[in-house]
């Protein structure tokens, strides 16, 4: 591949996570303006709410609706919150994917709540779920994707903050080759992106998008 169609292939990667990052925001802000949560939910239940109106909005709102998957097969209360390997896991939350005449492009989402106070659900957000992608159980035939993290207490800055904590303390094990870093906010929510090594597939970039359900 030329530089130039590497050039543009990058650029088309990019419009498109903007594009999934674009809806996932869309979503949640349907889901906090009409109250339709509770704090006291699991995971499943935010993702349901959250896929519902990805759906609604895109086939609304979207000139190239994108394809909407939730894998809701397997998910029990006491699997989400298990601490086994993540090989033993289901597949990804939510997948968003286009085809075009090149082939289909995923942006794969995995979700998980988070507190301040609970370093049990920071924990099991790095293992039970960034760990996915980088042993490449996750995306393994693309550069990119993202975690949503449903905040239930505590403002972002604070939540970032443990986050970024462990993120650090598992430099080694999550084979960080970009630290924790901060993107963009909007309203409700903050995006940060962390780097990956992997073993025999490509390395891959995480956006980490923090939603205030608090």
């Amino acid at each position: 591949m030329t530089e130039h169609n590497l050039s543009l292939a990058a650029k088309v990667e990019e419009g498109f996570r903007q594009v999934c990052g674009s809806l996932l925001k869309q979503a949640y802000d349907a889901v906090r303006d009409a109250s339709e949560y509770d704090v006291s939910w699991d995971e499943d239940e935010f993702t349901r709410e959250i896929v519902y109106h990805m759906d609604m909005i895109n086939e609304a709102d979207f000139e190239y609706p994108l394809r909407v998957t939730w894998d809701e097969k397997g998910k029990t209360r006491s699997n989400m919150e298990s601490d086994d390997h993540p090989n033993t896991a289901q597949r990804v939350d939510i997948t968003l994917d286009r085809v075009r005449c090149s082939g289909t492009t995923e942006y794969s989402i995995e979700c998980k709540r988070v507190s301040v106070d609970e370093s049990a659900l920071v924990r099991k957000y790095w293992k039970n779920g960034v760990r996915r992608f980088v042993d490449a159980e996750y995306a393994d035939r693309y550069s990119f994707g993202a975690m949503a993290a449903y905040v239930l207490q505590g403002d972002l800055d604070a939540n970032a903050k443990e986050l970024q904590k462990r993120s650090d303390n598992y430099e080694k094990r999550m084979h960080l080759i970009q630290q924790w870093e901060f993107q963009y906010e909007q309203s409700g929510m903050k995006v940060y992106l962390t780097g990956h090594s992997r073993d025999g597939v490509e390395d891959i970039e995480l956006d980490h998008h923090l939603l205030d359900f608090t």
